[in-house]
């Protein structure tokens, strides 16, 4: 999201202008944590197989023909809600899985959580990195909100240094990779050129191998 900070006149100014992008990151990280995983009649379909149901089964559960469930299925036909409904009552399934292709989550992130942790992640970089601009500070605190960190807090100080090496590419943590080839060490032009873009390779590399161990 490309959104930045305004110059605030006041603290209760600048604190609605940060649970304003805390509330929007809360809603861009409920969308991809929720929505449908493929299309709804798609989910029926799946749904039903895991069952192991036969088309007229399912019919006859959400009290229609078996043309019309064929439609369902095929996304010929808008599916009413009641129908769904009675399917996940009568199968004792779970009504998101039918919908969106998968379980709810049993403890899902409130939106005052959402704020205050973005709140927090900011308050960290101001004092750890005090040379960061304020746009960068927001892509790492939504960074540090939208991904799942195997248990860890998303206020954790760890989690935060990596979400700031992931979004700077490392620039404020170069320790952790190796130096980037110094053009003044070569002669040759090209050769710097290639070295310069194998390094950049080893850096986006590393950065997808930790998104991937992220989900």
């Amino acid at each position: 999201m490309g959104q930045g900070f305004k110059f605030l006149s006041s603290k209760d100014e600048r604190e609605r202008a940060e649970a304003e992008m805390g509330y929007g990151y809360h809603l861009e990280d409920m969308e991809r944590r929720y929505a449908p995983s493929n299309a709804v009649h798609e989910n029926l379909r799946s749904f039903r197989n895991q069952r192991g149901l036969k088309k007229r089964d399912v019919a006859s559960l959400m009290e229609v023909t078996t043309r019309t469930y064929y439609d369902y299925e095929e996304g010929n036909r808008p599916i009413p809600s009641d129908a769904l409904v009675r399917l996940a009552v009568l199968t004792g399934g779970d009504l998101n899985q039918i919908l969106l292709g998968r379980s709810a989550e049993p403890r899902p992130q409130t939106i005052e959580s959402a704020i205050n942790d973005f709140r927090t992640i900011l308050l960290f970089l101001d004092v750890e990195y005090p040379k960061m601009d304020m746009n960068t500070r927001s892509e790492v605190a939504r960074f540090a909100l939208m991904h799942d960190w195997q248990g860890m807090p998303r206020v954790h100080p760890a989690v935060i240094r990596d979400a700031v090496k992931m979004t700077t590419g490392y620039r404020f943590h170069p320790e952790d990779i190796a130096a980037p080839p110094f053009w003044e060490d070569y002669e040759d032009q090209d050769q710097f050129e290639k070295d310069m873009a194998e390094w950049q390779r080893q850096v986006d590399g590393d950065r997808k191998a930790t998104l991937d161990d992220l989900g």
